[in-house]
């Protein structure tokens, strides 16, 4: 065998090994498909930029948003939202040198008469960043896509319970 049929042939094993145990691509869906499922998006308590953007990500997992309750297979009723930042590690001087961000979604899946699909779920994924002690400007910037990245995270592990939801 030739060196370079032994190279195609261990990224053929590679390859095979990231597929046969489920690996992909970060955004691309993890497997969760929601394809025909009807969805009627309920917010609470004001959430409605959460709910555009649960909108849009249901959508992309193959949902049908419905903008009529009683027509909807699953009512997803949006409970909150949180962002919390907490110090990790300070400088010699006692400034803060590195965040943990965390942001927490609530949820829960009813039929459109009111029965528990699932019940509250909680999901929080959460990051750990640097930050400069004297660029606070800079660090505000970074914490907003952090937080838009972490919601991101969220709504696709939310979407993955959601697709274990047994379908009638």
């Amino acid at each position: 065998m030739s060196l370079s049929m032994l190279a195609r042939l261990s990224q053929l094993l590679v390859v095979a090994l990231l597929v046969g145990c489920g690996w992909h691509l970060r955004g691309s869906g993890g497997g969760a498909d929601l394809e025909g499922v009807m969805v009627y998006v309920l917010p609470e308590m004001g959430e409605g930029e959460l709910a555009n953007v649960t909108t849009d990500t249901l959508r992309n997992y193959g949902a049908q948003v419905v903008g009529d309750q009683p027509v909807a297979d699953w009512v997803l009723v949006l409970l909150g939202q949180q962002t919390n930042r907490r110090t990790v590690s300070v400088t010699s001087q006692g400034q803060a040198r590195a965040y943990e961000l965390s942001y927490t979604l609530h949820f829960r899946v009813d039929t459109a008469e009111g029965e528990a699909l699932l019940d509250e779920q909680t999901v929080a994924p959460q990051v750990v960043y640097q930050a400069d002690p004297q660029n606070v400007l800079g660090r505000e910037s970074q914490e907003r896509r952090l937080i838009e990245q972490l919601r991101r995270q969220a709504l696709d592990l939310m979407m993955g319970r959601l697709a274990g939801i047994p379908r009638s």
